[in-house]
C-alpha cells in the first residue's frame, strides 16, 4: 500500500489538481507543459471537468480540495462507471475525506462541467486547472468603467 497526498497544488499563478497519482510532480524546475482540452477519453474528462466545476463553487476547505483530489484519482484509476472509494484499485482511508469525495462521485451527473485544461507533461505530473473566464473579467471592467462613469457625473 503507498501513501499518497492530496489536495490542491499551488503554483504562483493558478492552483491545479494532479492527474495521476503515480507520476511525480517536479518542484523548483521550469518545465514545458502541453495544453489539451481532454483527457484520455471523454467520460473520464467529463467528470473531472464536473469535479473541479464542483470544487471551484463550493466552500474550497482543504477537505473539499483533498476530497476533489481523491475523486479525481478515482475516475482516472477505475473509471467513472466502477467509481467507488470503498472497493478497486483506488481507496481512501481518512473516512471524512472518503465519505465527501464518494458523495461528489455519486452527485457527478448534477455537477457543472468547469472549462478546464490539462497541462501535461510525458515525465511528470499531468495537471487540471480552470480555463481563466474572460467573460467575467470583462463584465467586472465593464463595472469598472461604469463606476468611474457614474461618479464623474455626480
Amino acid at each position: 500500500m503507498e501513501s499518497l497526498n492530496s489536495g490542491v497544488m499551488q503554483f504562483d499563478d493558478f492552483e491545479a489538481f494532479c492527474v495521476d497519482p503515480y507520476q511525480n510532480i517536479s518542484v523548483n524546475q521550469t518545465l514545458t507543459y502541453a495544453q489539451e482540452l481532454t483527457f484520455s477519453n471523454p467520460a473520464t474528462s467529463d467528470a473531472i471537468a464536473r469535479l473541479v466545476g464542483n470544487y471551484y463553487t463550493s466552500g474550497q476547505s482543504s477537505q473539499e480540495a483533498a476530497a476533489t483530489q481523491w475523486a479525481i484519482w478515482e475516475v482516472v484509476i477505475d473509471g467513472v462507471s466502477s467509481a467507488n472509494l470503498s472497493d478497486g484499485n483506488n481507496r481512501v482511508y481518512n473516512t471524512a475525506t472518503a465519505s465527501l469525495a464518494e458523495s461528489y462521485l455519486n452527485d457527478l451527473d448534477n455537477m457543472t462541467a468547469a472549462d478546464v485544461v490539462y497541462l501535461t507533461n510525458k515525465k511528470y505530473q499531468d495537471v487540471v486547472t480552470v480555463v481563466p473566464e474572460p467573460s467575467s473579467l470583462a463584465l467586472l471592467g465593464l463595472g469598472v468603467v461604469g463606476f468611474i462613469l457614474r461618479r464623474k457625473r455626480a
